[in-house]
């Protein structure tokens, strides 16, 4: 069986690669699309994940792994969607 390899993207203001190699590990939280909601639902231990920097840098800039699948989180106090969270960890660099 392959390994499932998935696409996640995030603003490098709001979380860098390097705060993910930094941290060595993070919930990947406050997910309100729908459509990427429910690949995150989709998402096991294991998988395989790129990690994209958008708006400035615009590149895959590292490789993580899920260690937690998809679970809800509860709702803020103020609520501003739906939201939901996955843990991602060991990150790999792209040469």
């Amino acid at each position: 069986m392959t390994t499932p390899y998935w696409l996640v993207k995030s603003e490098p203001e709001a979380y860098a690669w390097s705060d993910l190699v930094r941290d060595g590990r993070t919930d990947w939280t406050g997910v309100r699309n729908y459509q990427a909601r429910n690949h995150l639902k989709a998402m096991r231990p294991g998988d395989r994940v790129f990690f994209y920097a958008s708006v400035t840098t615009k590149a895959v800039l590292g490789l993580a792994e899920v260690t937690r699948s998809f679970s809800p989180t509860p709702p803020p106090t103020k609520p501003v969607g739906s939201r939901s969270n996955s843990s991602l960890s060991a990150p790999y660099p792209v040469p």
